[in-house]
């Protein structure tokens, strides 16, 4: 299997051409990150979970990682890995549960671990676990973290063990909500517990509860950093996010075949589309396990040379049919534009999200790891 794995990567960086691409923009990216670090004036923190949002883990570590934040934001362990064996040498904050085992067991360094529940850290006090820690505080999610009345508990038990205290974190439920009560529900509650943490541990380096959204309440919050994911990748989450962001997304297959539609004759599982007249319709070289949802089945579009294709039938696994028939003539092998990085198209992400009744993240999260990504 590893001599799988190294062709594998070999591959991927390699100039062999693919019906599929991911292109990454690094521009949009860095214009991204700098937009919110002018805007809030503040440390920005870039989040890197899910593999960056479909960007690609790597590929966005290596663009940010000259911009020296203070961390990266990963989701787990096994994010973490992938980036120290690439020699990704920003520190790094893990913010879902890793267990205490493993944690007790890490060799990677400069990793900190979030600790989400009183039970969890109980645990790794028993085991008397030498790790650095953000302690998660539930401000009024109800996912994870610390309840306020837990603090108590949880402060004696870190003044007696190993653990060092890096950080007091929390997140926002509603911040990019129209209605701000419940998000200035959680900054009260989140205003009165960071003096406690500052106060038992004075060598706390870092506390932050805003993320893209919840950066817009950046006046009104003690913290020091703000994790930036959403509008890193060039989505904003706040109507007062006016600032220029870019989406630094686009996705790319391949025309595979072509042919003429007769009216009435039916196409894709089902035959859920009847052609209203002749048309001409061609396949592409991807479907739902290649990131297009399924839900886009005879109402999203992708463009050829510019021109906006209609999908029609059903969404395949591996193949999308759409409606050429403005675009007749296109040979066989040309590039269809799938995901457009351009908010106004309508087949950029935004749009493609709203006939989803979803979120673009939904979509990028939704493209596999496996294809391959081109910085441009």
């Amino acid at each position: 299997m590893s001599l799988f794995f190294t062709w594998l990567r070999r591959f991927r960086r390699s100039n062999t051409p693919t019906l599929i691409e991911v292109r990454v923009s690094k521009d949009a990216l860095l214009n991204n990150y700098h937009a919110f670090k002018n805007a809030y004036r503040l440390l920005v923190v870039p989040v890197l979970k899910s593999n960056a949002y479909g960007h690609g883990l790597i590929e966005v570590a290596n663009i940010l990682e000259p911009e020296r934040p203070p961390f990266f934001v990963v989701d787990s362990q096994y994010e973490a890995a992938v980036l120290r064996s690439r020699r990704i040498k920003t520190p790094l904050l893990i913010v879902g549960y890793v267990s205490p085992d493993i944690i007790a067991a890490n060799q990677l360094k400069d990793v900190a671990f979030t600790v989400t529940s009183l039970e969890m850290l109980r645990l790794l006090c028993e085991k008397k676990v030498a790790a650095r820690v953000h302690i998660k505080i539930d401000t009024g999610m109800r996912r994870q973290g610390l309840l306020p009345e837990e603090m108590d508990e949880a402060v004696a038990l870190l003044t007696q063990n190993n653990l060092i205290v890096e950080g007091v974190c929390s997140h926002f439920a509603d911040a990019d909500g129209p209605d701000a009560v419940f998000t200035n529900t959680q900054i009260e509650c989140w205003n009165k517990v960071v003096p406690v943490w500052k106060a038992a541990f004075p060598n706390l380096r870092w506390w932050h509860i805003g993320a893209t959204a919840g950066a817009a309440y950046t006046k009104n919050i003690d913290a020091n950093l703000v994790r930036l994911g959403t509008g890193l990748y060039g989505f904003p989450r706040h109507a007062s996010q006016t600032f220029t962001l870019t989406p630094a997304l686009s996705l790319w297959s391949t025309l595979t075949g072509s042919k003429l539609l007769r009216q009435g004759e039916r196409v894709g599982y089902n035959g859920t589309f009847a052609a209203q007249r002749d048309m001409q319709v061609a396949t592409v070289a991807l479907g739902y396990y290649e990131g297009v949802d399924r839900r886009l089945s005879n109402k999203g579009c992708m463009q050829v040379d510019g021109v906006v294709c209609p999908i029609v039938g059903r969404v395949s696994m591996n193949i999308t049919t759409i409606d050429v028939s403005a675009r007749p003539n296109v040979a066989l092998g040309a590039r269809v534009l799938v995901f457009s990085a351009n908010s106004a198209d309508a087949n950029s992400l935004q749009s493609l999200a709203v006939m989803c009744d979803t979120t673009p993240l939904e979509l990028l999260v939704g493209i596999p790891q496996h294809l391959r990504r081109v910085v441009v």
